[in-house]
């Protein structure tokens, strides 16, 4: 979620001074589709993906990681 501990902790206290909630989201390590195709993915040569939503140019500066 942060590179050092020193982000994590601003993170928090930014969290706590807008009384949000922080979290992280792990959207594809949970996504169901993947337990669900591992029993026939024994040794995969490619794997091809679409787009489901419309392309928003918001983080396209970073890796998925950090967005």
């Amino acid at each position: 979620m942060t590179a050092t501990v020193e982000e994590g902790i601003d993170l928090i206290e930014a969290a706590r001074r807008a009384q949000r909630i922080l979290q992280v989201g792990h959207l594809e390590r949970f996504n169901a589709a993947v337990p669900g195709v591992q029993p026939i993915l024994t040794v995969p040569r490619f794997i091809e993906s679409a787009r489901l939503a419309p392309f928003k140019h918001r983080g396209t500066d970073v890796d998925v990681v950090l967005d």
